[in-house]
């Protein structure tokens, strides 16, 4: 298992929440928070929590869209074991 994985995330902020997806993970839901800091916090652990499902599952991650990287912020989620 590696230490970092790194996938393009689609960010919308509005007034009252701040809305993340993962792309690449389509089963994965949206995370909504009130503020981006907590959307960035909650979509880093859901997508470690989601990493580690495949994993162990035996399932292949799949490979980082990067087709229009311009439209996406990237995030970075060192998992600890």
């Amino acid at each position: 298992m590696k230490e970092n994985y790194v996938y393009p995330a689609k960010v919308k902020c509005n007034k009252d929440t701040c809305q993340i997806e993962f792309l690449d993970f389509p089963n994965m839901n949206i995370v909504e928070e009130a503020t981006k800091e907590e959307a960035i916090h909650s979509a880093q652990s859901y997508l470690a929590l989601e990493i580690l499902d495949y994993e162990s599952r035996g399932k292949e991650l799949p490979k980082p869209n990067e087709k229009e990287k311009d439209n996406y912020r990237r995030y970075n989620k060192k998992l600890c074991r």
